[in-house]
């Protein structure tokens, strides 16, 4: 399979994509009766995620389309952790707190503060790299719980990045990863490329952005760290 497929390819979690919106707002409507009722009640769907990504902006153009109108009977209650990912679990127990009829996430850190801060509240997953691997789901056939949604399943292409390297550094000797430190993905990732390189006979060092030192400390270790 090449690269460029397997960047392609959404892993089905519970739901195929055409049922997303469905999902999130089936499940939000379920304790309400049929009809009328479901026509007056506003429905209040929380949103964990990094900011306010296009996908998020795209999903919800795509509800007004299909009836679901801001302030009339749908409901947004947007939590962006902007970019600080030890603040998901104060968001995703705010939004619990509501409570909200369903919880949309993006990131690994997002949907594990959801899934923390709530067993009962139907949580869907836009985007995830390894949902089974970091403990989010059981299966990706039969995910359980209260969670479902969608996964790049981007752990598979670790080893097709290694492999591009190769080539397109001829001679490449020593690799570097810069991660990031709060996400429970990175680690995870780290040790994959870390046995890859291994086996390719590659030194490797891995640099981990933290709150503490930031961006441009992390930066100045992968520098220091001297990679091809």
């Amino acid at each position: 399979m090449t690269t460029a497929a397997l960047g392609q390819r959404d892993i089905r979690v519970g739901l195929r994509r055409r049922e997303f919106a469905g999902f999130l707002l089936g499940a939000a409507v379920m304790p309400c009766a049929a009809g009328a009722q479901q026509a007056t009640r506003v429905l209040r769907v929380g949103v964990l995620a990094p900011g306010p990504l296009r996908q998020i902006a795209s999903f919800k153009q795509r509800l007004r389309e299909l009836g679901w109108v801001e302030g009339q009977n749908i409901r947004f209650e947007d939590r962006w952790a902007g970019g600080d990912d030890t603040r998901y679990d104060e968001l995703a127990t705010a939004l619990v707190a509501l409570p909200v009829d369903a919880i949309l996430t993006w990131s690994t850190p997002a949907v594990l503060a959801a899934k923390r801060a709530t067993t009962k509240i139907p949580i869907v997953m836009g985007a995830i790299a390894d949902p089974v691997g970091v403990g989010a789901v059981s299966g990706l056939a039969r995910p359980g719980g209260n969670i479902t949604g969608f996964s790049s399943q981007n752990f598979e292409l670790e080893e097709k990045r290694l492999e591009l390297l190769h080539e397109l550094v001829p001679g490449i000797a020593r690799v570097a990863l810069l991660g990031n430190a709060a996400n429970q993905y990175s680690a995870k990732a780290t040790r994959r490329v870390e046995g890859l390189a291994q086996v390719a006979g590659l030194g490797f060092a891995a640099v981990d952005i933290d709150a503490a030192g930031g961006l441009e400390n992390a930066l100045e270790r992968l520098r220091s760290a001297h990679p091809d």
